[in-house]
């Protein structure tokens, strides 16, 4: 290898992860979004729901938390 140059290496977080990112930016439904690609179970979408509503809650958006 030649002086000034730098290899990368890259690899894929995990799934609680990239979810724990999302949820830190509060964007759910782009995690909702990403659940087929994910391959993410039944279980582990109810989980972000429950996540999301209970976000809606705390900032007092009753109805929207209900919904969801």
């Amino acid at each position: 290898m030649t002086e000034g140059h730098i290899v990368y290496l890259l690899h894929e977080k995990p799934v609680e992860e990239r979810l724990s990112i999302l949820y830190e930016r509060e964007d759910y439904s782009l995690a909702l979004s990403l659940c087929d690609d994910w391959q993410l179970s039944e279980k582990e979408i109810s989980s972000i729901h429950l996540t999301y509503a209970n976000s809606l809650y705390e900032q007092k958006e009753y109805d929207k938390a209900i919904e969801e």
